[in-house]
């Protein structure tokens, strides 16, 4: 049998506040005042506050289930979803949890605008609207991320783009390091990413992907003198890790040039097709679809979702590379 848990070091956090005509300045007798036997937390006034309470009660719950490997629900209940411009003015962090929580909401409540004296922070690319990213400068923005551990041999920044030189002999894209990924926003984000594959080896691929334990990507293939854009289905991982299916072709035909746009649209609404399409294009303007629609996964076993994912790996010998020019992506 498992030991209890022994009780927190630190005692919990106050929470914030915001002023009603109901609350009192600091110092003021009230004889009124009452208190809560609950888990030593007195009551707050404001609804806000009464969501956070219920909020760190709901978390403790989780954090103790998730320890006998539970993650807890990902609610998208119509309650939430239409209180949802007013939840977006409370901290992004709460906002976040009221969507992952199963907690009621007063729709008549309307949280007040922040303080003029603080500044907002700007929105990320891709949470709403277009979004033209470059890859420019020394450093890549914290939007980014690597799939593995990065070897810095490998790419190199410059203006503008990115080049990925193969790191990994591989038929497997899970196992390709240097793979570079970014979260999806939005009910129906698409992301396009402009490659120069010139330098490719024989045997390299190269393309964007829809990222998870179940994945689909679009890409270059060169074999030989011959080079195709292929769309590739059925990449798996096993449930404790590993791999379990490479991929499956779908579709495939011949491209004479050494540069194309690669997209890959999703419906990532949570009640909608769940469906991934992809497309290709010779100037950056005409999109041809190819291949089937995917039907993208909807389970936990990587809680964070589908990410895009940039790559170019090797299945014959290291040496070549491409040319990322742009990366833009677009969510409702």
């Amino acid at each position: 049998m498992f030991p209890a848990p022994s009780p927190p070091c630190h005692a919990p956090r106050p929470l914030l506040r915001h002023p009603t005509p109901d609350t009192k300045p600091e110092g003021t007798a009230d004889t009124d005042e009452q208190t809560s036997d609950e888990e030593g937390i007195e009551p707050q006034k404001t609804p806000v506050a009464e969501y956070i309470q219920r909020i760190e009660k709901r978390m403790f719950t989780i954090i103790g289930a998730d320890r006998k490997g539970w993650m807890g629900p990902y609610r998208h209940d119509e309650t939430i979803k239409s209180f949802a411009p007013q939840l977006r003015r409370l901290p992004h962090h709460l906002f976040s949890l009221l969507l992952l929580l199963d907690i009621p909401v007063d729709k008549n409540y309307h949280p007040p605008p922040p303080p003029d004296n603080v500044t907002l922070p700007q929105r990320p690319h891709g949470a709403g609207g277009a979004a033209d990213i470059g890859f420019s400068g020394s450093t890549l923005g914290p939007a980014w991320q690597w799939n593995h551990n990065l070897d810095t041999t490998k790419f190199s920044l410059h203006n503008p783009g990115l080049t990925l030189h193969t790191a990994t002999v591989t038929a497997d894209l899970y196992a390709a390091r240097n793979t570079l990924t970014r979260r999806l926003h939005g009910a129906n984000p698409y992301g396009v990413v402009e490659i120069d594959f010139s330098n490719m080896a024989d045997g390299d691929h190269a393309g964007l992907a829809a990222l998870k334990d179940a994945s689909v990507w679009i890409g270059i293939v060169r074999n030989g003198t011959e080079d195709r854009v292929v769309v590739t289905h059925g990449l798996a991982m096993g449930t404790y890790g590993g791999t379990t299916s490479t991929r499956t072709t779908v579709a495939t035909t011949p491209i004479i040039r050494t540069k194309v746009w690669l997209k890959v649209s999703l419906d990532a609404a949570a009640v909608g097709s769940h469906e991934a399409h992809f497309f290709y294009s010779l100037d950056g303007s005409t999109f041809i679809e190819l291949g089937d629609a995917y039907s993208l996964t909807t389970d936990y076993l990587l809680f964070m979702g589908y990410r895009y994912g940039i790559f170019n790996y090797a299945t014959q010998a290291l040496g070549g590379s491409v040319d990322v020019l742009r990366f833009a992506s677009e969510s409702s």
